[in-house]
């Protein structure tokens, strides 16, 4: 591990970045995860974001907010003892065109960051990212730059580590799991749920179609009982919100069924309360589907990117509770029924705490 001298003794106060703030339940998942851990320990931090009003309403009183911006973070970093990035999926380069663009700006501010705590002698550190395919060069130079102004590195699963470990940069990657996995067990899972939520994610591979299927199976598999509708990501640059509306609008114009759109606002712990009483959560939404799991909620997967089915072998989630695009009616009626007869094995506490260890090693 790099130690780096410095000219004065900062505080133990650490400035956590990343995508907070916003309307992204997966990302205030972590950072709820890393705000209770980081109290847990006794650890003093701040949290940069863009719209602090926001942040508030989602994680309630007693975190300290700071602003964002190079200035801004510079002076926090100098007043503390370190920075960290924390994950999400942001190493990767899947996007196109514009928006790979976008991506690449996002990428390169975070690694000023990192850098410019690194100059400053202050501890610098990536916590619990989740890593995609790195095949751009300029993906993999960030990437690259990141791990060298880096003190310690953890991910959330192998296949981070792998696609970490494939720069050849000879740092030490610690694989732990996703920040969420910090926040605490909430309310027990009710086995005699009789409701099944569904948190959908429209591409071109899972259309509308398929999630109105999907719908019909939850009704068919939960007869007497209700199909909830959860919107995860509430903003671009995919609103969860507009596509709940219109697959409950599809699913009445074809069949007459109504089902309970739920929008939580993006706050972790209602939306883990109510996975929490569900009897079957079927999700696109990654965070949906570990959330679901770490209360002992069957989960039926629709991998729509390959970080679903990282996360299926984390979670040991069989083969048959993972659905394809063109599954029909009866065979997701199918796997509903499976996943209600799987009992998943408990969240290992070790890989938990790996995660964020380098939050005490200030």
């Amino acid at each position: 591990m790099i130690r780096r001298a410095s000219t004065r003794t900062p505080a133990a106060r650490w400035l956590i970045v990343g995508h907070f703030g916003g309307a992204n339940l997966g990302d205030e998942a972590m950072l709820a995860g890393v705000l209770h851990y980081a109290r847990a320990h006794g650890v003093s931090c701040a949290v940069s974001v863009s719209d602090p009003v926001r942040a508030a309403g989602v994680h309630g009183p007693g975190v300290e907010w700071a602003p964002e911006g190079l200035l801004a973070v510079a002076r926090a970093v100098v007043r503390g003892s370190g920075i960290a990035f924390c994950g999400g999926t942001h190493l990767h380069d899947e996007f196109r065109g514009r928006r790979l663009a976008y991506h690449w700006l996002s990428l390169a501010r975070y690694a000023v960051y990192l850098g410019l705590a690194r100059a400053l002698g202050r501890r610098a550190v990536l916590l619990g990212h989740g890593v995609g395919q790195l095949t751009h060069v300029v993906t993999r130079g960030l990437a690259r730059f990141m791990l060298w102004a880096c003190d310690s590195v953890t991910v959330r699963d192998a296949a981070s580590r792998e696609a970490l470990d494939a720069l050849s940069t000879k740092r030490e990657i610690v694989t732990g799991f996703d920040l969420a996995g910090l926040l605490p067990v909430g309310p027990a899972h009710d086995s005699t749920a009789d409701r099944i939520a569904i948190a959908p994610r429209l591409t071109a591979e899972f259309d509308l179609r398929f999630w109105m299927r999907a719908c019909a199976a939850a009704a068919a598999a939960c007869p007497g009982g209700n199909v909830l509708l959860l919107p995860f990501q509430l903003s671009w640059p995919a609103d969860d919100v507009e596509t709940v509306r219109q697959l409950s609008a599809a699913c009445r114009a074809a069949t007459g069924q109504e089902f309970d759109i739920v929008d939580l606002h993006a706050r972790p712990a209602a939306y883990a309360e109510v996975l929490s009483r569900c009897a079957v959560v079927v999700g696109a939404r990654y965070h949906a589907v570990l959330l679901a799991a770490l209360h002992s909620a069957p989960v039926v997967i629709v991998p729509y990117e390959s970080k679903l089915r990282s996360l299926a072998r984390e979670l040991a989630i069989p083969d048959d509770c993972i659905v394809s695009a063109g599954s029909s009616v009866e065979e997701l009626t199918a796997a509903i029924g499976r996943a209600r007869a799987t009992e998943l094995p408990p969240r290992d506490p070790d890989a938990m705490l790996r995660t964020a260890a380098p939050l005490l090693d200030a």
